[in-house]
């Protein structure tokens, strides 16, 4: 297929769509006992949409009198995550950050859920978080490759075989990273706590040479510039890494220097989130950062314990499994006595 020779149209001009609606929030009669499909960005999963997770009430249609998508409808998210699509196995009303695309014979459909979420991601504008945003007047004009219905139909089909294709490798690999967390967790199992049980456990606080959290006060987020510094949190420690997106917050250099003014953290502490997914833990290796509460690092005796075995100790399910026993909260969270109070097996540190 030569694609020069599609000549480019507005989407307007393309396909007809209209924009869904979102029923006042603070009136509950709206949702309430709600029979009414109502999607949004986040029921937009799979390839067809069968069911949404909220519902809405006759008052909510009669006061809005809002566009239904038919059942076969084609809806595309345009804001804060343009691209995302589904198709309707069912009626439905939808929100305003989707667009619904009906059916028609003029255009095939399902060529427009590849194009448009392509197009969509390469010229979408960025809001001051860093989301991905799209107007729908803009989306009314933007300009989509077209090329004969024949050749929609048969660019759709090759790509819907490609997509299942690589579903299928998605699948298998996600399969293979499940036995390998399998393999590893059971290996750590064996090594750390199994043929520790013959060390008799110490508490931690004996074997720290300190233990802090992070920054308890309300620090001004700023955006980011050249002196500016990141402002981390329990979000970005993972198991064994730190993870760092594009979208941190950061803070002033004067407030930077206050919070590490304490000698915390510093290269070679261990970093535990003692918040929501309690600590995920890594050995820091980089200069100081500055974190907030959720957030406690451990300096350990090395002449005692290794931080590197301590990591690998805390990471292990079994152990983490004995810790959330001491979160009674729905938020979970431990305090820095609760880490002071953990017992470890202590091998020599040879064996460590």
């Amino acid at each position: 297929m030569n694609s020069s020779k599609w000549k480019p149209i507005k989407l307007k001009y393309a396909y007809h769509f209209s924009i869904g609606f979102t029923p006042n929030t603070s009136n509950l009669s709206y949702y309430e006992n709600g029979v009414y499909s109502w999607a949004q960005i986040s029921d937009l999963t799979s390839k067809v949409l069968l069911t949404t997770q909220k519902k809405i009430t006759l008052q909510a249609i009669t006061d809005y009198q809002p566009t239904l998508a038919p059942k076969n409808s084609l809806l595309v998210s345009f804001l804060l995550s343009p691209g995302v699509t589904s198709f309707c196995g069912i009626d439905t009303y939808f929100n305003q950050a989707i667009a619904c695309f009906p059916p028609t014979n003029k255009n095939s459909l399902n060529y427009l859920s590849f194009i448009l979420p392509y197009v969509l991601k390469s010229v979408s504008r960025v809001n001051i978080y860093g989301a991905l945003i799209y107007t729908s007047t803009l989306l009314k004009n933007i300009l989509i490759p077209l090329p004969p219905l024949e050749q929609q139909k048969s660019i759709a089909s090759f790509l819907d075989q490609q997509s299942t294709l690589i579903q299928q490798l998605f699948s298998k690999i996600d399969w293979l990273l499940k036995k390998l967390e399998e393999y590893k967790e059971a290996i750590f199992h064996e090594i750390l706590i199994s043929k520790n049980k013959k060390y008799s456990p110490i508490k931690l606080k004996y074997l720290l040479l300190g233990i802090k959290d992070g920054e308890h006060g309300s620090v001004p987020s700023i955006e980011k510039n050249d002196s500016a510094k990141l402002f981390l949190s329990a979000k970005n420690i993972s198991s064994f890494s730190l993870l760092i997106t594009d979208h941190e917050r950061y803070i002033s250099l004067e407030d930077y220097n206050h919070i590490i003014s304490n000698g915390y953290p510093k290269k070679g502490d261990v970093l535990c989130s003692c918040v929501g997914v309690i600590h995920s833990c890594l050995f820091l290796e980089q200069t100081p950062l500055a974190f907030q509460r959720s957030v406690v690092f451990l300096r350990t005796n090395s002449s005692y314990l290794l931080n590197s075995y301590l990591v690998y100790l805390l990471n292990t399910s079994s152990f983490k499994q004995n810790f959330f026993q001491k979160s009674y909260t729905i938020q979970q969270f431990n305090y820095l006595s609760d880490f002071k109070n953990l017992f470890v097996s202590l091998p020599p540190l040879l064996l460590q």
